[in-house]
């Protein structure tokens, strides 16, 4: 569901008001996720770093979060994120 809803359109995004919640939780999810599989496998760096503090912001500073910015962050970094998950299945 996250890489589909990365590939809408900025338009897209903003004329659906949920979508910005959903974006918010993607976030959060996939950060949450990040942080826990960097622990794991020992994980430093980009994308996961970024997917973390990503996370951070969203869920503590959530009253400052710019709809435009989250969405260039989601349509930037779900695509690194899931490249990087595949390096590391095909690695390991």
């Amino acid at each position: 569901m996250a890489a589909e809803l990365s590939g809408l359109s900025r338009e897209e995004y903003l004329s659906d008001k949920k979508l910005v919640l959903v974006f918010e939780a993607l976030v959060l999810r996939v950060g949450e996720l990040a942080k826990r599989l960097a622990e794991t496998e020992d994980l430093v760096g980009e994308p996961w770093s970024s997917a973390a503090k990503a996370r951070d912001i969203v869920a503590h500073h959530y009253h400052r979060i710019d709809s435009v910015a989250l969405f260039e962050t989601v349509k930037r970094s779900f695509p690194q994120l899931r490249r990087a998950l595949s390096e590391l299945e095909q690695t390991g």
